[in-house]
């Protein structure tokens, strides 16, 4: 949404870049806040999860859980470009990029030392 209204902005063809530049900052803060809020509640559900079962086994597809975490990243990003006089946007996004770059790098690295240890059982 972003991304296309500074397009339509920059390109005002039919003169309703102003028009749906407004739309898409109402709708980018409003699906934002949706996914914040999403991430807070499965941030407290893995919080129990792992409380009562003290860890969960790894598996590859970890991995998935790297994507909407980096997509919400890239979304904090676009907004704070958007709206730079938010300063509450770069201390997000800049917190979100430290969370994607630590799970990035564990699941790495739990991914090696699994694949490790699957090959000294088979061998």
């Amino acid at each position: 949404m972003v991304t296309t209204s500074k397009a339509l902005l920059r390109y005002d063809v039919l003169n309703i870049g102003s028009l749906f530049s407004g739309i898409s900052r109402i709708y980018s803060l409003s699906m934002f806040g949706y996914g914040l809020w999403i991430s807070f509640g499965l941030m407290s559900l893995y919080y129990r999860v792992i409380k009562e079962k003290k860890e969960i086994p790894f598996s590859e597809l970890w991995w998935a859980f790297i994507f909407p975490v980096g997509a919400f990243t890239l979304a904090a990003v676009n907004i704070y470009s958007y709206m730079s006089t938010l300063t509450f946007f770069k201390t997000l996004y800049l917190l979100l990029y430290l969370i994607l770059v630590t799970l990035w790098v564990y699941v790495l690295l739990k991914q090696g030392f699994s694949s490790r240890s699957t090959k000294k059982t088979e061998g």
